[in-house]
């Protein structure tokens, strides 16, 4: 057996060549994404995208129904679109930040509306970017995503007051640990 066989794979975007990163929760379970999208190709395409990249994603087509399983099972990160029905992703938002279950998890807004005054009221309600799908490739969310999860080497409570760490591994060309 090589020792490459040994070794984990290297998720397919977001990362650069060598380096892996793993969420530890003790479990050893992947980030959860509750993603809040009502077309369905396109919550299709970004979930089988982002698990691929190692992330758990649930699936809500309606604000409403996405509340719902976000109070039911706090999720690491929401990915909420603007123009949905039931409750639109503004008010969806509003009612996060004003429970305290749902206050922690970092919002991401994905819409293909992008007026300023849309983008605005997203972010001054608590959403930490604003994308726009059309600017937006699987790799670029992927990274977004990582970036707005606890930072390698910093420890938080997340849902269930559960510890989440990140771990950083990198290899050589040879694919040994680098030290250091």
């Amino acid at each position: 057996m090589t020792i490459s066989a040994l070794l984990p794979p290297i998720p397919p975007t977001g990362l650069a060549r060598g380096q892996t990163f793993r969420l530890d929760d003790g479990a050893g379970r992947p980030p959860r994404i509750l993603m809040i999208e009502d077309d369905h190709t396109i919550a299709t395409m970004y979930r089988c995208q982002l698990q691929a990249d190692g992330f758990e994603v649930r699936l809500a087509t309606d604000g409403a129904y996405g509340l719902h399983l976000a109070q039911a099972d706090p999720p690491d990160l929401v990915l909420l679109d603007v123009r949905i029905s039931k409750l639109d992703g503004i008010e969806v938002l509003k009612t996060m930040r004003t429970d305290p279950r749902l206050v922690a998890p970092p919002v991401l807004i994905l819409s293909n509306y992008s007026n300023g005054a849309m983008v605005r009221e997203g972010l001054a309600l608590g959403a930490r970017e604003y994308l726009v799908k059309s600017q937006t490739t699987h790799s670029e969310l992927a990274e977004k995503i990582r970036s707005h999860l606890p930072h390698p080497a910093e420890s938080c409570s997340g849902s269930g007051g559960t510890r989440l760490r990140w771990r950083r591994r990198a290899f050589s060309r040879r694919r040994q640990p680098v030290q250091g």
